[in-house]
């Protein structure tokens, strides 16, 4: 809970989001999540955004490249498609600690990050901001579940219908 590496990249983060450029491999499948519902109480609309989980390994600092370590789970405004497990890529994004709870009862997201050994969060504004530095093996096991498991949402999400297949695939 307390220790982690000395170059995590948890230790990059403060309070308020900073710009950051990394590069890490994708060590999970890229997620879609449809913009939400029309609200009248959401001051701000919200679109599309992506995700996936990523293994930080450097980070640049000005003009140089300095080794990272740590796990983190960017979201990225917009649907990105072209990565997949196993990727090597660069993100330009905004980095952050995760959000503590604001009012007692609710949900503390930094407590779950940090109990899942993540220290930053990371938030792209679209999905130009992150590149493909090098491509994954596609013999690799990782690149082989990746295909099938998008495979096997796809076929899911045909044969429930668009109105349950958010919830199918959950």
């Amino acid at each position: 809970w307390n220790y982690f590496s000395a170059d995590d990249l948890g230790r990059f983060a403060e309070e308020i989001d900073q710009p950051v450029c990394v590069e890490a491999v994708v060590t999970q499948r890229m997620k879609w999540f449809a913009p939400p519902a029309p609200n009248l109480l959401r001051a701000i609309p919200t679109g599309p955004r992506s995700e996936t989980t990523l293994q930080i390994t450097r980070i640049r600092d000005a003009g140089t490249w300095r080794q990272a370590s740590g796990n983190c789970r960017p979201t990225i405004a917009g649907e990105l498609y072209d990565i997949r497990s196993g990727d090597r890529i660069q993100v330009f994004a905004r980095i952050g600690k995760p959000l503590p709870a604001l009012y007692p009862g609710q949900y503390d997201w930094a407590a779950a990050a940090r109990g899942a050994g993540v220290h930053s969060r990371l938030f792209c504004s679209a999905p130009e901001c992150v590149t493909v530095v090098e491509s994954a093996n596609s013999t690799t096991i990782s690149t082989w579940i990746d295909r099938i498991g998008r495979r096997c949402e796809t076929w899911l999400a045909q044969h429930v219908g668009p109105e349950q297949a958010d919830l199918a695939l959950a």
